[in-house]
């Protein structure tokens, strides 16, 4: 596209977008770091600004047993001491493929019986090629579809799932909803910082690691601590401190809230 008709288009919808802030009655950011961010904004009028994350659903997303992360392997001709680290979801523009196959490779010199398992509904063929510029032998890779239903029960098969996502200004409102239901799962991450409240949480919940960068070094440094991070973590803890973030119940409760005060007003 041309860049000055870019610049015009551009410049239209943050006026409108502006506009529409300035004469809401309310406000709601997904993320404690994008709150923070549009309180910087001229537009913004001290109208009411609540956070409310995206949700996972509790009850479809149950906590992982020794049964059903047994049973989830055997689906996937897994054995019971492969390391199985998982990547859930599509992947396109924002999702870091290149970055996350260079960490398994870390990994999988450090843990020679790691796995990847990606749950994805398409582009395959492109996973493949990907892993193979790193040297990852195909023998390492499982590539799998689920209906959504179906998502817990693939996804128990993880040690640790893995999501690498590109930091950028549009990204501090960003709040995945993948990362709420693996919690709630009581699967330990590894992730990166600059993607909403991404960081905290894993803090919050204890349920991984979190990198700044994506250097060989800290990659490094990330693969070597991930095995002994995975072994201590508490998978109840995890679900339960991810409950007070990501249920639904409590999203439907801050919306209510809202929409009283709004109407009161």
């Amino acid at each position: 596209m041309n860049n000055s008709l870019y610049k015009i288009i551009y410049n239209d919808y943050k006026k409108r977008e502006a506009d529409f802030i300035s004469n809401c009655d309310a406000l709601v950011s997904l993320t404690h770091n994008g709150k923070k961010e549009m309180l910087k904004w001229k537009s913004y009028k001290q109208q009411p600004l609540s956070v409310i994350p995206c949700s996972a659903d509790f009850e479809l997303f149950s906590l992982t047993s020794n049964k059903q992360k047994t049973a989830a392997r055997e689906k996937l001709n897994l054995k019971e001491d492969d390391f199985v680290i998982s990547y859930l979801g599509s992947i396109g523009t924002w999702y870091m493929v290149d970055e996350m196959m260079a960490f398994f490779s870390l990994l999988k010199a450090k843990i020679p019986t790691a796995k990847f398992l990606f749950i994805t509904n398409g582009e395959h063929g492109k996973i493949k090629q990907v892993a193979q510029t790193h040297g990852i032998n195909a023998n390492d890779l499982v590539l799998t579809s689920a209906p959504r239903k179906e998502v817990p029960s693939v996804t128990k098969a993880s040690d640790v799932s893995i999501s690498f996502i590109k930091p950028c200004y549009s990204k501090i409102s960003s709040s995945p909803t993948k990362l709420g239901e693996l919690l709630a799962m009581g699967i330990p991450v590894i992730c990166n910082s600059g993607v909403g409240d991404v960081k905290e949480i894993v803090e919050q919940t204890q349920s991984g690691i979190c990198i700044d960068d994506f250097e060989k070094s800290t990659m490094t440094n990330a693969a070597m601590n991930l095995f002994e991070v995975v072994k201590n973590v508490n998978h109840q803890l995890i679900r339960d401190k991810a409950k007070e973030i990501y249920d639904l119940e409590n999203a439907r409760n801050k919306y209510i809230h809202l929409y009283k005060t709004v109407l009161k007003d």
